[in-house]
Protein backbone atom coordinates (compact mmCIF):
# COMPACT_ATOMS: atom_id res chain seq x y z
CA UNK A 1 0.00 0.00 0.00
CA UNK A 2 2.97 2.55 1.03
CA UNK A 3 4.44 2.05 -2.92
CA UNK A 4 0.91 2.36 -4.50
CA UNK A 5 0.95 5.63 -2.28
CA UNK A 6 4.51 6.41 -3.53
CA UNK A 7 3.61 6.20 -7.24
CA UNK A 8 0.45 8.05 -7.16
CA UNK A 9 1.96 11.40 -5.41
CA UNK A 10 5.04 11.45 -7.53
CA UNK A 11 2.54 10.98 -10.66
CA UNK A 12 0.32 13.89 -9.41
CA UNK A 13 2.88 15.58 -8.42
CA UNK A 14 4.62 16.06 -12.21
CA UNK A 15 2.34 17.81 -13.50
CA UNK A 16 2.38 20.84 -10.53
CA UNK A 17 6.09 20.59 -10.66
CA UNK A 18 6.24 21.17 -14.44
CA UNK A 19 4.05 24.31 -14.16
CA UNK A 20 5.42 26.11 -11.54
CA UNK A 21 9.06 25.58 -12.69
CA UNK A 22 9.38 27.33 -16.30
CA UNK A 23 12.92 26.13 -16.75
CA UNK A 24 11.89 22.48 -16.16
CA UNK A 25 10.87 20.48 -19.03
CA UNK A 26 8.85 17.46 -19.37
CA UNK A 27 11.46 15.10 -19.73
CA UNK A 28 13.87 16.62 -16.85
CA UNK A 29 10.06 16.32 -15.06
CA UNK A 30 10.94 12.55 -15.63
CA UNK A 31 14.36 12.61 -13.96
CA UNK A 32 12.64 14.41 -11.35
CA UNK A 33 10.75 11.34 -10.30
CA UNK A 34 13.45 8.75 -10.87
CA UNK A 35 15.32 10.33 -8.75
CA UNK A 36 12.67 11.30 -5.87
CA UNK A 37 11.53 8.08 -6.15
CA UNK A 38 15.38 6.50 -5.95
CA UNK A 39 16.03 9.13 -2.89
CA UNK A 40 12.53 9.15 -0.71
CA UNK A 41 11.37 5.94 -1.43
CA UNK A 42 14.95 3.15 -2.41
CA UNK A 43 17.06 5.21 0.24
CA UNK A 44 14.79 5.81 3.34
CA UNK A 45 12.98 2.86 3.06
CA UNK A 46 16.75 0.70 3.39
CA UNK A 47 18.34 2.97 6.18
CA UNK A 48 14.62 4.30 8.20
CA UNK A 49 13.23 7.35 7.28
CA UNK A 50 14.92 8.07 11.00
CA UNK A 51 18.46 6.88 9.65
CA UNK A 52 17.35 3.93 12.24
CA UNK A 53 18.81 0.70 10.04
CA UNK A 54 22.07 -0.07 8.51
CA UNK A 55 22.49 -2.42 5.89
CA UNK A 56 24.23 -5.84 6.26
CA UNK A 57 24.52 -8.13 10.10
CA UNK A 58 26.07 -7.50 13.08
CA UNK A 59 29.02 -9.72 11.48
CA UNK A 60 30.48 -8.85 8.28
CA UNK A 61 29.10 -5.04 7.81
CA UNK A 62 30.57 -4.28 11.41
CA UNK A 63 33.91 -5.29 10.32
CA UNK A 64 33.80 -3.26 7.44
CA UNK A 65 32.72 -0.26 9.90
CA UNK A 66 35.48 -1.27 11.88
CA UNK A 67 38.22 -1.20 9.02
CA UNK A 68 36.99 1.99 7.70
CA UNK A 69 37.09 3.51 11.23
CA UNK A 70 40.81 2.26 11.74
CA UNK A 71 41.66 4.08 8.72
CA UNK A 72 40.36 7.14 9.88
CA UNK A 73 42.15 6.95 13.09
CA UNK A 74 45.54 6.23 11.82
CA UNK A 75 44.87 9.20 9.86
CA UNK A 76 44.52 11.49 12.93
CA UNK A 77 47.67 9.18 14.31
CA UNK A 78 45.37 7.39 16.93
CA UNK A 79 46.48 4.07 15.52
CA UNK A 80 50.25 3.09 14.50
CA UNK A 81 50.17 0.92 11.80
CA UNK A 82 47.72 1.12 8.68
CA UNK A 83 48.11 -2.20 7.97
CA UNK A 84 48.68 -3.86 11.15
CA UNK A 85 44.96 -2.64 13.34
CA UNK A 86 45.37 -3.76 16.76
CA UNK A 87 43.11 -6.75 16.49
CA UNK A 88 44.08 -10.44 16.45
CA UNK A 89 47.07 -9.21 18.97
CA UNK A 90 50.24 -9.74 18.06
CA UNK A 91 49.54 -10.54 14.32
CA UNK A 92 50.84 -8.49 11.81
CA UNK A 93 49.41 -7.39 8.44
CA UNK A 94 46.24 -8.44 9.17
CA UNK A 95 44.49 -5.68 6.83
CA UNK A 96 45.99 -7.79 4.37
CA UNK A 97 43.19 -10.64 5.35
CA UNK A 98 40.11 -7.96 3.59
CA UNK A 99 39.51 -5.20 1.57
CA UNK A 100 41.10 -2.20 3.23
CA UNK A 101 39.32 0.75 2.01
CA UNK A 102 41.96 2.96 1.28
CA UNK A 103 40.12 4.34 -1.88
CA UNK A 104 36.66 5.46 0.65
CA UNK A 105 38.55 6.77 3.38
CA UNK A 106 38.33 10.60 2.01
CA UNK A 107 34.34 10.29 1.95
CA UNK A 108 34.33 8.31 5.33
CA UNK A 109 36.80 10.48 7.32
CA UNK A 110 35.01 13.54 6.16
CA UNK A 111 32.00 12.51 8.27
CA UNK A 112 34.00 11.51 11.07
CA UNK A 113 36.15 14.79 11.32
CA UNK A 114 32.52 17.01 11.00
CA UNK A 115 31.38 14.97 14.50
CA UNK A 116 29.57 12.10 13.51
CA UNK A 117 30.13 8.93 15.34
CA UNK A 118 31.37 5.62 13.90
CA UNK A 119 27.89 4.05 13.03
CA UNK A 120 26.44 7.15 11.99
CA UNK A 121 29.71 8.13 9.48
CA UNK A 122 28.95 4.33 8.04
CA UNK A 123 25.64 5.00 6.99
CA UNK A 124 26.42 8.56 5.43
CA UNK A 125 29.31 6.96 3.93
CA UNK A 126 26.70 4.53 2.47
CA UNK A 127 24.46 6.82 1.64
CA UNK A 128 27.10 8.97 -0.17
CA UNK A 129 28.32 5.85 -2.11
CA UNK A 130 24.72 4.94 -3.52
CA UNK A 131 24.39 8.28 -4.37
CA UNK A 132 27.26 8.07 -6.05
CA UNK A 133 26.74 5.18 -7.92
CA UNK A 134 23.33 6.57 -8.92
CA UNK A 135 24.31 10.07 -10.38
CA UNK A 136 27.36 9.27 -11.83
CA UNK A 137 26.40 6.61 -13.49
CA UNK A 138 23.49 8.68 -14.93
CA UNK A 139 25.87 10.76 -15.71
CA UNK A 140 28.24 8.40 -17.78
CA UNK A 141 24.94 6.68 -19.56
CA UNK A 142 23.71 10.34 -21.04
CA UNK A 143 27.55 11.27 -22.20
CA UNK A 144 27.46 7.55 -23.78
CA UNK A 145 24.50 9.31 -26.22
CA UNK A 146 21.31 7.71 -24.12
CA UNK A 147 18.33 10.87 -23.17
CA UNK A 148 18.39 12.27 -20.07
CA UNK A 149 15.04 9.94 -18.59
CA UNK A 150 16.73 6.66 -20.10
CA UNK A 151 20.01 7.50 -18.54
CA UNK A 152 18.02 7.77 -14.87
CA UNK A 153 16.48 4.46 -15.92
CA UNK A 154 20.16 2.65 -16.70
CA UNK A 155 21.59 4.50 -13.37
CA UNK A 156 18.37 3.02 -11.15
CA UNK A 157 19.07 -0.30 -12.42
CA UNK A 158 23.15 0.29 -11.61
CA UNK A 159 22.49 1.46 -8.18
CA UNK A 160 19.00 0.17 -7.04
CA UNK A 161 17.87 -3.22 -8.80
CA UNK A 162 16.60 -5.74 -6.64
CA UNK A 163 19.57 -8.31 -7.49
CA UNK A 164 21.90 -5.37 -6.08
CA UNK A 165 19.40 -4.71 -2.93
CA UNK A 166 19.74 -8.39 -2.11
CA UNK A 167 23.30 -8.44 -2.29
CA UNK A 168 23.18 -5.74 0.38
CA UNK A 169 25.03 -7.08 3.05
CA UNK A 170 28.30 -7.06 1.45
CA UNK A 171 29.14 -3.69 2.08
CA UNK A 172 32.64 -3.78 0.40
CA UNK A 173 31.15 -3.94 -2.62
CA UNK A 174 29.16 -0.89 -2.46
CA UNK A 175 31.39 1.48 -4.08
CA UNK A 176 30.88 0.67 -7.62
CA UNK A 177 30.86 4.64 -10.01
CA UNK A 178 34.54 3.87 -11.20
CA UNK A 179 32.91 1.41 -13.34
CA UNK A 180 30.78 3.52 -15.16
CA UNK A 181 33.97 6.03 -15.21
CA UNK A 182 36.21 3.47 -16.68
CA UNK A 183 33.93 2.39 -18.71
CA UNK A 184 33.35 6.00 -20.33
CA UNK A 185 36.48 7.01 -20.44
CA UNK A 186 37.86 3.70 -22.33
CA UNK A 187 35.18 4.26 -24.65
CA UNK A 188 36.49 8.60 -25.21
CA UNK A 189 40.19 7.40 -25.51
CA UNK A 190 38.82 5.09 -28.33
CA UNK A 191 37.07 7.47 -29.70
CA UNK A 192 39.58 10.08 -29.50
CA UNK A 193 43.03 8.76 -28.35
CA UNK A 194 44.51 11.76 -26.05
CA UNK A 195 46.58 10.84 -22.64
CA UNK A 196 43.85 12.65 -20.65
CA UNK A 197 41.42 10.11 -21.55
CA UNK A 198 44.17 7.41 -20.37
CA UNK A 199 44.87 8.84 -17.29
CA UNK A 200 41.68 9.21 -16.34
CA UNK A 201 40.65 5.67 -17.41
CA UNK A 202 44.02 4.00 -15.65
CA UNK A 203 42.47 6.47 -12.64
CA UNK A 204 39.28 4.80 -12.36
CA UNK A 205 40.79 0.90 -12.65
CA UNK A 206 43.18 2.08 -9.94
CA UNK A 207 39.82 4.05 -7.86
CA UNK A 208 38.16 0.58 -8.26
CA UNK A 209 40.84 -1.79 -7.28
CA UNK A 210 41.47 0.87 -3.84
CA UNK A 211 37.35 0.77 -3.08
CA UNK A 212 37.36 -3.37 -3.66
CA UNK A 213 39.49 -5.74 -5.41
CA UNK A 214 37.26 -8.00 -5.84
CA UNK A 215 35.50 -5.71 -8.29
CA UNK A 216 38.63 -4.18 -9.47
CA UNK A 217 40.09 -7.82 -11.00
CA UNK A 218 36.40 -8.45 -12.03
CA UNK A 219 36.27 -4.65 -13.71
CA UNK A 220 39.59 -5.41 -15.39
CA UNK A 221 38.22 -8.94 -16.97
CA UNK A 222 35.05 -6.75 -18.27
CA UNK A 223 37.20 -4.11 -20.02
CA UNK A 224 39.45 -6.69 -21.80
CA UNK A 225 36.40 -8.30 -23.13
CA UNK A 226 34.94 -4.79 -23.80
CA UNK A 227 38.18 -4.03 -25.80
CA UNK A 228 38.03 -7.08 -27.76
CA UNK A 229 34.34 -6.44 -29.11
CA UNK A 230 35.16 -2.62 -29.45
CA UNK A 231 38.26 -3.17 -31.81
CA UNK A 232 36.31 -5.24 -33.88
CA UNK A 233 33.06 -3.10 -34.28
CA UNK A 234 34.62 0.39 -34.64
CA UNK A 235 37.73 -1.19 -36.44
CA UNK A 236 37.01 1.29 -39.36
CA UNK A 237 36.52 4.36 -37.63
CA UNK A 238 39.73 3.56 -35.02
CA UNK A 239 42.88 5.58 -35.20
CA UNK A 240 45.59 5.26 -32.37
CA UNK A 241 47.72 7.60 -34.88
CA UNK A 242 47.19 11.15 -32.31
CA UNK A 243 48.35 8.79 -29.57
CA UNK A 244 51.64 8.04 -31.13
CA UNK A 245 52.73 11.51 -31.00
CA UNK A 246 55.91 11.88 -28.63
CA UNK A 247 54.36 14.21 -25.83
CA UNK A 248 50.84 11.61 -25.62
CA UNK A 249 53.56 8.86 -25.65
CA UNK A 250 55.33 10.23 -22.61
CA UNK A 251 52.16 11.19 -20.77
CA UNK A 252 51.00 8.09 -21.79
CA UNK A 253 54.09 6.29 -20.31
CA UNK A 254 54.24 8.20 -17.35
CA UNK A 255 50.48 7.46 -16.70
CA UNK A 256 51.08 3.32 -16.96
CA UNK A 257 54.61 3.39 -14.63
CA UNK A 258 52.64 5.52 -11.96
CA UNK A 259 49.41 3.55 -12.03
CA UNK A 260 51.51 0.19 -11.80
CA UNK A 261 53.47 1.79 -9.03
CA UNK A 262 50.22 2.49 -7.29
CA UNK A 263 49.11 -1.23 -7.76
CA UNK A 264 52.23 -2.64 -6.76
CA UNK A 265 52.27 -0.58 -3.68
CA UNK A 266 48.90 -1.34 -2.83
CA UNK A 267 49.43 -5.13 -3.70
CA UNK A 268 52.49 -5.65 -1.55
CA UNK A 269 51.08 -6.40 1.77
CA UNK A 270 48.78 -8.78 0.08
CA UNK A 271 51.34 -10.62 -1.72
CA UNK A 272 53.19 -11.13 1.57
CA UNK A 273 50.60 -12.22 3.24
CA UNK A 274 49.74 -14.89 0.55
CA UNK A 275 53.49 -15.98 0.92
CA UNK A 276 53.16 -16.52 4.79
CA UNK A 277 50.62 -18.93 5.03
CA UNK A 278 48.00 -21.21 3.16
CA UNK A 279 45.47 -18.80 2.32
CA UNK A 280 44.48 -19.03 -1.49
CA UNK A 281 41.78 -21.02 -1.35
CA UNK A 282 41.47 -24.49 -2.80
CA UNK A 283 40.36 -24.32 -6.45
CA UNK A 284 37.17 -26.47 -6.36
CA UNK A 285 36.37 -23.78 -3.78
CA UNK A 286 36.60 -21.25 -6.27
CA UNK A 287 35.07 -22.67 -9.01
CA UNK A 288 32.25 -24.13 -7.05
CA UNK A 289 31.67 -20.35 -6.79
CA UNK A 290 30.82 -19.75 -10.07
CA UNK A 291 27.40 -19.02 -11.44
CA UNK A 292 25.35 -21.45 -13.20
CA UNK A 293 21.91 -21.41 -15.37
CA UNK A 294 20.19 -21.94 -11.90
CA UNK A 295 22.20 -18.26 -11.14
CA UNK A 296 19.97 -16.07 -13.36
CA UNK A 297 16.40 -17.17 -13.25
CA UNK A 298 15.16 -18.40 -10.01
CA UNK A 299 14.67 -15.16 -8.09
CA UNK A 300 15.61 -14.16 -3.98
CA UNK A 301 11.93 -14.10 -2.70
CA UNK A 302 12.08 -10.90 -1.63
CA UNK A 303 12.08 -9.84 -5.00
CA UNK A 304 8.18 -9.63 -5.11
CA UNK A 305 7.13 -9.38 -8.64
CA UNK A 306 8.93 -12.58 -9.34
CA UNK A 307 8.11 -14.12 -6.73
CA UNK A 308 6.75 -17.20 -8.34
CA UNK A 309 10.16 -17.90 -9.92
CA UNK A 310 11.60 -17.45 -6.38
CA UNK A 311 13.38 -21.20 -5.58
CA UNK A 312 16.51 -21.87 -4.11
CA UNK A 313 19.48 -23.05 -6.33
CA UNK A 314 20.12 -26.69 -5.83
CA UNK A 315 23.30 -28.60 -5.49
CA UNK A 316 25.12 -25.38 -4.72
CA UNK A 317 27.36 -24.37 -1.90
CA UNK A 318 26.18 -20.73 -0.38
CA UNK A 319 23.65 -21.31 -2.92
CA UNK A 320 22.35 -17.51 -1.28
CA UNK A 321 24.92 -15.59 -3.65
CA UNK A 322 23.74 -17.21 -6.31
CA UNK A 323 20.38 -15.24 -6.80
CA UNK A 324 21.71 -12.83 -9.62
CA UNK A 325 18.19 -13.00 -11.47
CA UNK A 326 18.64 -8.91 -12.95
CA UNK A 327 14.96 -8.72 -14.12
CA UNK A 328 12.33 -8.99 -16.81
CA UNK A 329 13.42 -5.49 -18.02
CA UNK A 330 16.86 -6.46 -18.88
CA UNK A 331 15.76 -9.27 -20.54
CA UNK A 332 13.26 -7.67 -22.33
CA UNK A 333 15.97 -4.91 -23.86
CA UNK A 334 18.28 -7.72 -24.35
CA UNK A 335 15.79 -9.48 -26.46
CA UNK A 336 14.80 -6.68 -28.44
CA UNK A 337 18.56 -6.06 -28.95
CA UNK A 338 18.68 -9.46 -30.55
CA UNK A 339 15.79 -8.95 -32.77
CA UNK A 340 17.03 -5.51 -34.12
CA UNK A 341 20.32 -6.91 -34.75
CA UNK A 342 19.11 -10.41 -36.74
CA UNK A 343 17.14 -8.00 -38.91
CA UNK A 344 20.20 -5.82 -40.11
CA UNK A 345 21.71 -8.63 -40.39
CA UNK A 346 19.19 -10.01 -42.95
CA UNK A 347 18.76 -6.68 -44.64
CA UNK A 348 22.30 -6.66 -44.50
CA UNK A 349 23.86 -2.92 -46.16
CA UNK A 350 20.13 -1.75 -46.43
CA UNK A 351 20.14 -0.97 -42.39
CA UNK A 352 22.62 1.67 -41.26
CA UNK A 353 24.05 1.52 -38.06
CA UNK A 354 22.39 3.46 -35.22
CA UNK A 355 25.20 4.64 -33.06
CA UNK A 356 22.60 3.80 -29.65
CA UNK A 357 22.42 0.43 -31.20
CA UNK A 358 26.26 -0.16 -32.00
CA UNK A 359 27.48 1.07 -28.94
CA UNK A 360 24.71 -1.41 -27.07
CA UNK A 361 26.03 -3.86 -29.70
CA UNK A 362 29.11 -3.88 -28.31
CA UNK A 363 28.43 -3.48 -24.71
CA UNK A 364 26.29 -6.84 -25.20
CA UNK A 365 29.35 -8.68 -26.79
CA UNK A 366 31.44 -8.23 -23.45
CA UNK A 367 28.65 -8.90 -21.53
CA UNK A 368 28.13 -12.16 -22.96
CA UNK A 369 32.08 -12.67 -22.89
CA UNK A 370 31.91 -12.24 -18.94
CA UNK A 371 29.19 -14.25 -18.41
CA UNK A 372 30.79 -17.09 -20.76
CA UNK A 373 34.05 -16.53 -19.27
CA UNK A 374 32.38 -16.69 -15.35
CA UNK A 375 30.38 -19.23 -16.04
CA UNK A 376 30.23 -23.24 -14.90
CA UNK A 377 28.44 -25.75 -16.84
CA UNK A 378 28.72 -28.98 -14.77
CA UNK A 379 32.53 -29.59 -14.34
CA UNK A 380 33.39 -27.28 -17.54
CA UNK A 381 34.25 -23.92 -17.39
CA UNK A 382 36.34 -20.90 -19.54
CA UNK A 383 37.42 -20.11 -15.86
CA UNK A 384 40.09 -21.95 -16.27
CA UNK A 385 41.61 -19.78 -18.71
CA UNK A 386 41.58 -16.91 -16.20
CA UNK A 387 42.08 -18.78 -13.06
CA UNK A 388 45.95 -18.62 -14.15
CA UNK A 389 45.93 -15.16 -13.80
CA UNK A 390 47.41 -13.64 -10.25
CA UNK A 391 44.39 -12.87 -8.04
CA UNK A 392 41.45 -14.57 -9.88
CA UNK A 393 42.65 -17.60 -7.91
CA UNK A 394 41.85 -16.11 -4.56
CA UNK A 395 38.51 -15.02 -5.22
CA UNK A 396 36.18 -16.98 -3.06
CA UNK A 397 33.01 -15.55 -4.54
CA UNK A 398 32.60 -15.12 -8.46
CA UNK A 399 28.87 -14.70 -8.55
CA UNK A 400 30.00 -11.08 -7.55
CA UNK A 401 30.46 -10.80 -11.25
CA UNK A 402 26.54 -9.15 -11.47
CA UNK A 403 28.00 -5.77 -9.77
CA UNK A 404 29.91 -5.25 -13.09
CA UNK A 405 27.27 -6.74 -15.52
CA UNK A 406 24.76 -4.48 -14.10
CA UNK A 407 26.62 -1.65 -15.25
CA UNK A 408 26.39 -3.59 -18.75
CA UNK A 409 22.93 -4.15 -18.56
CA UNK A 410 22.47 -1.09 -17.13
CA UNK A 411 23.97 0.72 -20.45
CA UNK A 412 22.42 -1.42 -22.97
CA UNK A 413 18.76 -1.28 -21.45
CA UNK A 414 19.41 2.81 -21.51
CA UNK A 415 20.38 2.43 -24.97
CA UNK A 416 17.43 0.83 -25.52
CA UNK A 417 15.21 2.85 -24.07
CA UNK A 418 16.84 6.24 -25.86
CA UNK A 419 16.34 4.06 -29.34
CA UNK A 420 12.73 3.53 -28.90
CA UNK A 421 12.43 6.78 -27.83
CA UNK A 422 13.94 8.29 -31.23
CA UNK A 423 11.63 6.35 -33.37
CA UNK A 424 8.47 8.73 -31.19
CA UNK A 425 8.69 12.17 -32.96
CA UNK A 426 5.96 13.24 -30.71
CA UNK A 427 7.60 15.06 -27.71
CA UNK A 428 4.99 14.34 -25.63
CA UNK A 429 3.93 10.87 -26.41
CA UNK A 430 7.70 10.04 -25.91
CA UNK A 431 7.84 11.80 -22.65
CA UNK A 432 4.95 9.50 -21.88
CA UNK A 433 6.45 6.38 -23.02
CA UNK A 434 9.86 7.16 -20.90
CA UNK A 435 7.03 7.80 -18.02
CA UNK A 436 5.65 4.42 -18.16
CA UNK A 437 8.88 2.60 -18.74
CA UNK A 438 9.72 3.94 -15.32
CA UNK A 439 6.78 2.80 -14.07
CA UNK A 440 7.13 -0.90 -14.94
CA UNK A 441 10.94 -0.87 -14.01
CA UNK A 442 9.66 -0.18 -10.45
CA UNK A 443 7.34 -2.65 -10.96
CA UNK A 444 10.07 -4.89 -12.30
CA UNK A 445 12.37 -4.42 -9.60
CA UNK A 446 10.00 -4.64 -6.52
CA UNK A 447 11.92 -5.57 -3.42
CA UNK A 448 10.72 -6.29 -0.43
CA UNK A 449 12.34 -4.07 1.70
CA UNK A 450 10.84 -5.06 5.37
CA UNK A 451 12.57 -8.27 4.52
CA UNK A 452 16.19 -6.73 3.48
CA UNK A 453 19.26 -7.20 5.37
CA UNK A 454 19.88 -4.46 8.43
CA UNK A 455 20.24 -4.23 11.68
CA UNK A 456 19.48 -1.15 14.36
CA UNK A 457 22.53 1.81 14.75
CA UNK A 458 21.36 1.62 17.94
CA UNK A 459 22.09 -2.07 18.73
CA UNK A 460 25.63 -1.78 16.94
CA UNK A 461 26.07 1.26 19.36
CA UNK A 462 24.93 -0.49 22.47
CA UNK A 463 27.07 -3.93 21.88
CA UNK A 464 30.21 -2.25 21.35
CA UNK A 465 29.83 0.23 24.51
CA UNK A 466 28.65 -2.46 26.45
CA UNK A 467 31.73 -4.51 26.08
CA UNK A 468 34.23 -0.95 26.93
CA UNK A 469 31.95 -0.73 29.96
CA UNK A 470 32.85 -4.22 31.02
CA UNK A 471 36.32 -3.12 30.10
CA UNK A 472 36.13 -0.15 32.14
CA UNK A 473 35.53 -1.76 35.39
CA UNK A 474 38.86 -3.32 36.26
CA UNK A 475 41.42 -0.29 37.48
CA UNK A 476 44.49 0.25 35.48
CA UNK A 477 42.79 -1.04 32.20
CA UNK A 478 44.81 1.11 30.01
CA UNK A 479 48.52 -0.81 31.56
CA UNK A 480 46.99 -3.72 29.69
CA UNK A 481 48.67 -4.38 26.05
CA UNK A 482 45.51 -6.51 24.95
CA UNK A 483 42.13 -7.10 26.05
CA UNK A 484 40.70 -11.12 25.30
CA UNK A 485 37.36 -11.88 25.25
CA UNK A 486 36.05 -15.15 26.50
CA UNK A 487 32.00 -15.19 27.09
CA UNK A 488 30.41 -17.55 29.30
CA UNK A 489 26.92 -16.71 27.85
CA UNK A 490 26.65 -18.47 24.14
CA UNK A 491 26.20 -16.06 21.21
CA UNK A 492 27.33 -16.41 17.74
CA UNK A 493 31.09 -16.26 17.26
CA UNK A 494 31.38 -13.89 14.54
CA UNK A 495 29.54 -11.25 17.13
CA UNK A 496 31.67 -11.95 20.21
CA UNK A 497 34.48 -11.20 18.85
CA UNK A 498 33.05 -8.06 16.53
CA UNK A 499 31.64 -7.07 20.00
CA UNK A 500 35.30 -6.96 21.32
CA UNK A 501 37.12 -5.75 17.94
CA UNK A 502 34.52 -2.50 18.33
CA UNK A 503 34.29 -2.03 21.79
CA UNK A 504 38.97 -2.32 22.22
CA UNK A 505 38.74 0.44 19.43
CA UNK A 506 36.58 2.95 21.67
CA UNK A 507 38.76 2.50 24.05
CA UNK A 508 42.00 2.72 21.77
CA UNK A 509 43.15 -0.53 22.66
CA UNK A 510 44.54 -3.96 21.46
CA UNK A 511 42.70 -7.08 21.33
CA UNK A 512 43.65 -10.84 20.24
CA UNK A 513 39.62 -11.35 19.20
CA UNK A 514 39.29 -11.12 15.70
CA UNK A 515 37.14 -12.00 12.58
CA UNK A 516 38.00 -12.44 9.00
CA UNK A 517 37.49 -13.89 6.08
CA UNK A 518 40.38 -16.15 6.59
CA UNK A 519 42.86 -17.25 10.02
CA UNK A 520 46.24 -18.33 10.52
CA UNK A 521 46.21 -22.10 11.41
CA UNK A 522 47.58 -21.17 15.11
CA UNK A 523 44.48 -18.66 15.88
CA UNK A 524 41.78 -20.58 14.00
CA UNK A 525 41.07 -22.31 16.88
CA UNK A 526 40.62 -19.57 19.48
CA UNK A 527 38.54 -17.97 17.00
CA UNK A 528 36.49 -21.39 16.70
CA UNK A 529 36.01 -21.42 20.57
CA UNK A 530 37.65 -18.71 22.16
CA UNK A 531 38.37 -20.17 25.25
CA UNK A 532 40.88 -19.89 27.81
CA UNK A 533 42.48 -23.27 26.30
CA UNK A 534 42.91 -22.31 22.38
CA UNK A 535 43.97 -18.55 23.95
CA UNK A 536 47.11 -19.94 25.89
CA UNK A 537 47.65 -22.23 22.43
CA UNK A 538 47.85 -19.05 20.64
CA UNK A 539 49.68 -16.84 22.89
CA UNK A 540 52.29 -20.08 23.17
CA UNK A 541 52.81 -19.94 19.36
CA UNK A 542 53.37 -16.29 19.20
CA UNK A 543 56.23 -16.05 21.90
CA UNK A 544 53.78 -14.74 24.58
CA UNK A 545 53.34 -16.01 28.19
CA UNK A 546 49.56 -15.78 29.38
CA UNK A 547 50.02 -13.06 31.33
CA UNK A 548 47.42 -12.11 33.40
CA UNK A 549 49.35 -8.51 33.93
CA UNK A 550 49.31 -7.94 30.77
CA UNK A 551 46.46 -9.81 28.58
CA UNK A 552 43.35 -8.85 30.46
CA UNK A 553 40.25 -11.06 30.23
CA UNK A 554 36.82 -10.50 30.00
CA UNK A 555 34.27 -12.32 31.07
Amino acid sequence: MYENFIYFTLLNTMPAVMMKSKWMSAENGVCLIIIAYALFYTLFSLFGFHLERIPGDLADSRLNNYLLEHGYRFIRGLDDSFWSPPFNFPEKNMLAYSDNFIGQLPFYSTFRFIGLNRESTYQGWLILTYLLNFFICAWVLFRLGANKPAAFLGAYLFAFSAAILDQSNHTQLTSRYPVALAFYFLIRLFQEPRHLYLLFFLGSVVLQFLNSIYLGFLLSLSLFFFSMVYLILYRKELSFAPLLKKKELLFAGVYLVLSGLILRSFFGPYMRHARSGNFTPAKRDVFESLPRWTSYYPTSPNILSWKFLAGRPDGLVNWWNHWIFPGGIVYACMLTLLVVLIYKVFRRNKVAWSSHIKLAATLFGAMLLLILFTFRYHNFSLYECIYVIPGFNSMRDLCRVVNIEFFLYAAISALIFTWIGEKIRNGLFRVGVMLLLFLVLIFDQRFDMNNVGTYLKSDAIVASSKFAEKVKRHPDYKKYTAIAYIPGEIAPQPIIHLDAMLGSQELGMKTINSYTGTCSSWYCEFAGKHDLTSLKSWLEHAGLPMDSTRILLIR
